[in-house]
């Protein structure tokens, strides 16, 4: 089943006369109603789609890196120290290469999610409506989900995706929030992909449900070999016992605030 354009929903962001903040909230908000805008993935250009990318995913890109991946700044609860004797261009440069590493990680990601969800679609969707950038187009629109998801950083051993750095850093870290919040995104992403699938693509119910986890499966095992890959520019994170040290060292001394980039 597939929708033409005269019955899919406009997406605000491509829609002419709509304003810059407009579109961009509007787009959002569809986000949160995945059956009803999937109809419009099939419909429009990739380049609407890909500016959105480039102002919605790309800065989580280069944020999702920071505080795991940087050299001279430790991130504790609600403060952040830099290592002794280093310059503030040292700082820049360590920061820019972090968020570099951040915005390459995730176009790996999404150029082997994309192709694997174009070529699936393509492969089992209708001929005349699944296309390669009906399937573009949902990731782009969409792309900011998927770094919402935890990432594999360290084997899986540093909390490296936004919820959990943000929860960390403000020191409001629960497991239970966090794994709630977790499961609703995936829940939320595989919803995206099928309603894509089916509804934009025409692609049938049994394959609608198997192509998202075979894309989602792509993107994590493409981000585990590409970090796996990276692992020479990657500072490895620093040992427990270390971390605990400077607490032991001083009889009744309170202990340290735990760092955000060390093993949960």
């Amino acid at each position: 089943m597939a929708y033409p354009a005269e019955v899919a929903p406009a997406i605000p962001w491509e829609t002419e006369g709509v304003s810059f903040l407009a579109g961009l909230a509007g787009t959002f908000r569809q986000a949160f109603s995945p059956t009803a805008s999937a109809p419009a993935m099939a419909h429009g250009d990739v380049r609407s789609a890909l500016s959105f990318a480039l102002l919605t995913w790309l800065p989580l890109a280069a944020l999702q890196c920071i505080i795991p991946y940087t050299r001279t700044l430790r991130f504790n609860v609600r403060t952040v120290d830099v290592s002794g004797g280093t310059s503030p261009v040292a700082v820049t440069l360590d920061v820019a290469r972090a968020a570099s590493l951040g915005v390459l990680l995730a176009a790996l990601q999404l150029g082997a999610m994309g192709l694997a969800f174009a070529s699936l679609s393509v492969a089992y969707g209708q001929p005349e409506a699944a296309t390669p950038a009906a399937a573009w187009r949902t990731l782009f629109y969409r792309r900011f989900m998927v770094l919402l998801l935890p990432s594999l950083m360290a084997g899986g051993t540093i909390p490296s995706d936004l919820f959990a750095n943000l929860m960390l850093f403000s020191g409001l870290f629960d497991p239970n929030l966090y794994m709630l919040l977790v499961v609703a995104v995936g829940v939320w992403l595989l919803t995206t992909l099928r309603t894509s699938a089916r509804l934009a693509q025409g692609v049938g119910p049994g394959m609608s449900f198997l192509i998202p986890f075979i894309v989602m499966a792509v993107g994590v095992l493409v981000r585990l070999l590409a970090e796996t890959a990276c692992q020479p520019i990657m500072p490895a994170p620093p040992p427990e016992a270390a971390i605990r040290e400077p607490a032991a060292a001083v009889p009744g001394a309170p202990a340290a605030p735990p760092r955000l980039d060390t093993p949960l």
